[in-house]
């Protein structure tokens, strides 16, 4: 690499900053643009990676021994992220083949343990922290440990380097490509890409955890509570809860636990849809493997319909996810890649994050070497290199979009598989194209079951056509069993049949839905499940923004005044503190403020009453919780619908 003395300044371009703040993930507010030419430059480089972990490591090996000059930035002092710093050191699932299988086997022979020296999915954190600094060095990668990234360098929509600090300086560092494997998109964040994260819309996060480290221990894998770690204030009342959650452990862990954190909206978005319908791509980069290991709930209607199961998936990931819409010259990969949040689980599984970070490092390197841009490299170049290392099938060199399907196979989910996999993501994918399809099929339909499934379909797609059948299904059937937040193993139904029913009836439902609704509310149980006060409130929130009801307010309020239902935000460490449990899978904690954040955000909206919703929003907009702090001040931004008067 050459390095410069630090005199030498860029004289054109936009540097982009991080702004320092409380909560750094309210965008754009955090971030500042200012001239190129006010920072010293450190280096230039051919490829530089932000982040060393799961996928940055091999995002720099790769392109290291692609023959770029390539630096790799890591803000802790080890690579290998959640499976050497965060303990995770197992896989669970993922497609074990070419680049992540060499890591493995030249991890084993590191080992100085015989039983993981023969353990084939398992592993010891030296032994991977060591073979990868190895293979970095090797590959003549230069690594800058306790280095973080805190700014991007745009030129006409180009990113052409990024602002680093660390024991190395602080200043530019020019790049003929940059690889975001931050995990938490961030240089695309400051780059000014639009990216995705918890807002007003949902709350729905994969679970955390943060490990205790014992010498004898290599693997400790947990799922106790929500925790934003791009956010320093929950960070530090994490770290802190969590040192007091595991008083005899020897250490903590370097590294949250994140399953899932802010993405990019980039040139196409991987959704379930997609995968169960088993669709196929030209410029496939990384083929996945898991179930649906959601941590959580879920969000995508498909599922409301056929819930998750642990069946194994295949999953072809596209090149295109990981390049930010409107920017050149960065790829983003690992858990900031453009995907659905329900698409997540089944594609961030560890070996799969590895083979998709070399992938990137390798097409970071092509575009560096030759000059162009990362959107202009010859696809089918970068697949035959992954097919000769392993990574990839011979059939994705030939493979084509399958996609849209043309009428006949649409025709065939609506009459034959509405109730499997395959045909609601037909359905799904094809909404516009499946509706009438749908309504004809419900006007036929002589099976009350049929006839409910088609009504279901197109109540999430927001058609009423069948609204009739499902305020009667409302009106008609009592709470069923619920679903109460689960985390670690977390699989199936996270919204019962009749809390599908009524979200359903809520997106597509006129005036005269409000009397099953609020009947449904009335007989809401005490100590409710999380999934019905879910259903409930969004129900109301949909129905009330299309047909105002003056008495959504009062039921949801009292619902909301029900013992036990209020006060479990968190705005002090002292009311995290009270909340310390030893389980290493907590639940019930995440489980009562879910209940109650869902029910004061569809009073908020519904009108009020007594303030009680803002009130309850206003206390979560202080929780130390970074998600639910994000969702309640989005949600406070909104205007609402007034009640009728």
């Amino acid at each position: 690499s050459v390095q410069c003395d630090g005199a030498q300044a860029i004289t054109s371009g936009t540097v982009r900053t991080l702004l320092g703040g409380l909560r750094p993930m309210d965008q754009p507010e955090t971030f500042v643009d200012a001239p190129a030419n006010h920072l010293p430059v450190l280096g230039r480089f051919d490829v530089v990676v932000i982040g060393g972990g799961t996928g940055g490591a091999p995002a720099g090996i790769a392109a290291g021994r692609a023959g770029a000059r390539t630096l790799v930035c890591e803000n802790l002092t080890v690579l290998g992220g959640v499976g050497t710093a965060g303990q995770i050191a197992r896989y669970y699932f993922g497609n074990i083949v070419g680049f992540t299988a060499e890591v493995d086997e030249g991890c084993s022979a590191l080992e100085a343990d015989e039983k993981l020296r023969k353990d084939r999915i398992g592993w010891s954190p030296p032994a991977k922290q060591a073979w990868q600094l190895r293979a970095s060095g090797k590959a003549g990668v230069q690594v800058r440990f306790a280095t973080v990234c805190c700014g991007a360098w745009v030129v006409d929509g180009t990113v052409r380097g990024v602002v680093i600090a660390g024991p190395g300086g602080y200043g530019l560092v020019e790049a003929g490509a940059v690889v975001d494997a931050s995990g938490n998109a961030d240089v695309a964040a400051a780059a000014g890409a639009q990216t995705l994260a918890v807002g007003a819309e949902h709350v729905a996060v994969q679970g955390v955890g943060l490990a205790s480290i014992m010498p004898d221990k290599p693997y400790h894998n947990t799922d106790h509570n929500f925790s934003d770690d791009t956010d320093p204030v929950d960070a530090t009342a994490f770290y802190v809860s969590t040192r007091l959650k595991y008083p005899h452990g020897f250490d903590l862990g370097q590294l949250v636990d994140s399953r899932e954190r802010r993405q990019i909206v980039g040139d196409v978005t991987l959704t379930p849809a997609d995968f169960l319908a088993h669709r196929r791509f030209p410029d496939t980069i990384c083929v996945s493997s898991s179930n649906f290991d959601t941590h959580g709930f879920i969000i995508h209607p498909l599922f409301m319909v056929k819930p998750p199961d642990k069946q194994r998936q295949w999953v072809d990931v596209p090149y295109r996810c990981l390049l930010p819409a409107g920017l050149d010259g960065l790829l983003v990969t690992g858990l900031g890649v453009s995907a659905h949040r329900d698409a997540i689980p089944v594609i961030r599984m560890q070996a799969d994050v590895q083979n998709q970070g070399y992938a990137a490092g390798l097409a970071a390197a092509m575009a560096a070497r030759t000059g162009t841009g990362v959107r202009d490299i010859d696809i089918r170049q970068l697949q035959r290199a992954l097919v000769e290392v392993g990574n990839l099938p011979d059939r994705v060199l030939t493979d084509e979009d399958n996609f849209p399907v043309d009428d006949d196979r649409l025709d065939w989910a609506v009459r034959e598989a509405w109730d499997e996999y395959e045909g609601l993501a037909l359905l799904f994918s094809e909404p516009d194209r499946a509706r009438p399809r749908l309504c004809a099929a419900y006007d036929s339909a002589s099976d009350i079951d049929a006839k409910r499934r088609y009504a279901l379909v197109l109540g999430l797609m927001g058609d009423g056509h069948g609204a009739t059948t499902l305020t009667e299904l409302v009106a008609d059937n009592p709470w069923d069993e619920g679903w109460n937040y689960r985390g670690m193993g977390q699989f199936g139904m996270s919204m019962s049949p009749l809390d599908a029913l009524l979200t359903a009836l809520g997106r597509c439902g006129d005036a005269d839905a409000w009397p099953a609704v609020l009947a449904r509310l009335a007989d809401l149980p005490n100590g409710p499940a999380f999934s019905h006060c879910r259903a409930i409130a969004e129900a109301c929130e949909a129905l009330h923004a299309r047909h105002a009801s003056d008495a959504a307010a009062p039921a949801l309020a009292a619902a909301l005044r029900r013992p036990g239902m209020a006060g479990h935000a968190q705005p002090d460490l002292a009311a995290v503190q009270q909340n310390i449990t030893p389980n290493g899978c907590e639940n019930d904690v995440r489980n009562r403020a879910l209940r109650e954040l869902h029910l004061a955000r569809a009073l908020y909206r519904c009108g009020d009453a007594d303030d009680l919703g803002r009130r309850t929003l206003e206390a979560y907009a202080d929780d130390l919780r970074g998600h639910f702090a994000r969702h309640a001040r989005a949600v406070l931004a909104q205007a609402v619908v007034p009640a009728p008067v």
